[in-house]
Order: structure tokens, then sequence, then C-alpha cells
């Protein structure tokens, strides 16, 4: 009798830590989930208004979304189109658009509608305090200054992006068309930095090097950038991957180029309709 008792625990522990395992295993899909919008938070404006942001969840790894606005991508009261994307990247997306709401918005909310893969899902804004946030929250929030929380961050004036000219613009059936746009960090902050250039003869951990060889790696680290191929501009890494590059005003700090402005020249092959 108690052989048959051990057995009988014996697999109802079994059975129990196989529940265990299967309730904790989480599938990673490429396609045919579900996606959530997902409100990020809110802060006062000096004029007394409200900024909300908003962004998404994603759960598939692969697949993407074109969901123009309307039922099924709608943000009331007061849409449905109040400045949301129609077209979704796989996974977590935060902090991608805003809407300012008046001073008086009170206990009001938005509700952001989306349906995808034929489940609908929805997010609530509203001026709970619990959804308070600063600059330095949104920077740690998307790992910016490798996730800091230094206070310096909570007056951080996020970068600009412009093109210059007019905003329309009319060009002929297979001409081309250029278009010079400018990225600048204003406050540097967090301060981007280039490579540091290799260390001279007897740096810790590696082979000598001439003074002369230093130097021009130095420089080179400096003023050297790949040849561009295509129109978009990585300002994280300070690099251009379209157009000509041409640094703008550039700072020595502590050794390191902090080139703080980007303008890229690229010339864009016309796909048949008007830009």
């Amino acid at each position: 009798m108690r052989r048959i008792n051990r057995v009988a625990l014996t697999m109802l522990l079994l059975v129990i830590a196989f529940a265990g395992m299967r309730a904790q295993t989480r599938y990673s899909c490429l396609s045919g989930r579900s996606m959530s919008p997902a409100f990020e938070g809110w802060w006062e404006n000096a004029d007394g208004s409200f900024t909300l942001f908003f962004g998404y969840m994603n759960s598939n790894w692969s697949q993407e979304f074109d969901i123009p606005v309307g039922p099924e991508n709608d943000i009331e009261p007061g849409g449905p189109d109040q400045g949301q994307p129609t077209h979704f990247y796989p996974r977590r997306n935060p902090f991608l658009f805003t809407i300012r709401v008046p001073k008086d918005f009170g206990q009001k909310e938005l509700i952001w509608t989306l349906t995808a893969n034929g489940k609908t899902e929805r997010a609530y804004a509203s001026l709970n305090k619990d959804y308070a946030i600063d600059k330095q929250v949104i920077s740690t929030e998307v790992g910016g200054d490798l996730g800091s929380l230094r206070d310096a961050l909570r007056t951080n004036v996020p970068p600009e992006l412009k093109v210059e000219g007019d905003k329309q613009r009319h060009v002929a059936v297979g001409a081309t068309v250029t278009l010079v746009a400018t990225a600048r960090d204003p406050d540097n902050l967090p301060e981007r930095r280039l490579p540091r250039p290799q260390t001279a003869t007897g740096g810790r951990g590696g082979r000598g090097q001439g003074e002369g060889e230093t130097a021009a790696r130095g420089q080179q680290a400096r003023s050297s950038l790949p040849s561009p191929s295509s129109a978009v501009v990585d300002c994280l890494s300070g690099e251009c991957v379209g157009g000509d590059l041409h640094p703008g005003s550039d700072e020595d700090v502590d050794g390191h180029a902090a080139v703080r402005e980007l303008t890229v020249v690229a010339t864009v092959p016309d796909s048949g309709t008007a830009a």
C-alpha cells in the first residue's frame, strides 16, 4: 500500500512540475499574433495643457501591419485621425507620437483602438498620476545614455531634423530630386562621441605602434565615414548611409570628436509620381 502511495505521489509531482513548465513557457511567433496600443504616460506643459504619449506592442517577431485610420485604427473622442501611425513594425515601439490635450482635460480619457489579425485591443489614456513622466523616464525606457538615471536628462532637448526647402516638390517623371536634411542635437546630451583613437606604443594589452600611425588613425576616426548608398541618416551612430555627409560643428571632448550636426544631401531617383 505504501509503495502504491509513493508511486502515486511521484506521478502527481511530475504532473504538477510539467504543468508549471508549460505555464511558464513563452512562445515567440513570427506572425499571427495580436498587437496592442500603449499609453506611455503624460506630462504637463508650460501653458497648463498636457501631452499624452503613445506607442504599441506588436507581439509578432516578423509580421508588420498596414492599418489605415478608421474603425480598426481609431482614437476617440476627436478622431479617428489624431496623428497615430498606420504602418506598424514588429515588437515594442514606445513613445512614437503625442496628443496635446487642454488644461481642463480633467478626468477624461482618450481611447486608441487597434485591430490586427482579427483581434481588437485598446489603450486608455488619462491624467492618472501614476502615469506622470518626464524626459528622464523616456530616455531610460528607450535605453538612452545606456539607461542612465542622471538628473541632467530631465532637461534633455530632443534632436532636431530639418529638411530644407519647400514641403512639396514637383518633378518630371524620370527626373531626380535632391533633398537636403540636417540633423542636430542642440544640447549634445547625452554626449555623442566617436571611437577613441588607438593609443601609442606601450598601450595596455596591445602591440606597439608608431606615433605617425597613431596620429593617422586618430585623424581617420575623426573624419572618415563610409560612402553612403541610400537616403537614410543614422543620427545615433553619427554615420550617414544616404547621400553626401557634411559634418557640422564638432568639439574635441576628452580626446573624442563630438559631432553635433550632420547634413545629408541625397539624390533620389523619381519613381514616376510627383513628390
